[in-house]
């Protein structure tokens, strides 16, 4: 059998961390602005989305790893963005997170940043293209959680994103 011809400018995982890396790099001022991570703004976007989460269920939306998650949580809890407790009553091994009021008035600053930036990023495109290629990303990256899973490995979190919001709540 014949091999494709490799395309690096074509080739999937290439071209997915292009556009991370320029979406983050242009999001990156308006980060610092706030005095926010990365890491930070994905676990303050989770908690807006979802409330008051587990730090397991958090890793699992952000795709941070526990470690990692754990010394940015240390890190948001001195700035004032989130508090951790136990459950009363509940699993002692179980800590929950929430946004605190500064965090969440972080939060919603950046969220129409957020918007705008997705506005832009997919300029030219229909709602309808919109839909189909974030429906096909979610598709990737659950193809990519099954495939991690079956190599006994740790390749991508075990719970692929939701499907995309409706295009009237998502568009910024």
């Amino acid at each position: 059998m014949k091999s494709r011809r490799f395309d690096l400018e074509r080739f999937l995982p290439y071209l997915v961390n292009r556009v991370a890396v320029s979406l983050v790099g242009a999001f990156g001022p308006m980060l610092a602005a706030s005095d926010v991570t990365l890491q930070e703004w994905r676990v303050l976007a989770a908690l807006r989305q979802g409330g008051a989460m587990r730090v397991s269920d958090i890793a699992s939306v952000t795709s941070i790893d526990i470690s990692t998650l754990s010394r940015t949580l240390n890190a948001m809890e001195r700035k004032g963005l989130v508090v951790r407790h136990r459950p009363k009553g509940g699993d002692a091994r179980v800590v929950i997170v929430e946004a605190t009021e500064h965090g969440g008035a972080v939060t919603e600053t950046l969220v129409p940043e957020a918007q705008k930036l997705q506005t832009t990023a997919l300029a030219g495109f229909s709602a309808e293209e919109e839909s189909a290629l974030k429906a096909m990303l979610v598709r990737v990256f659950a193809n990519v959680a099954a495939q991690g899973k079956r190599n006994g490995g740790d390749a991508a979190p075990a719970r692929a994103p939701r499907s995309p919001p409706t295009l009237a709540s998502d568009r910024g």
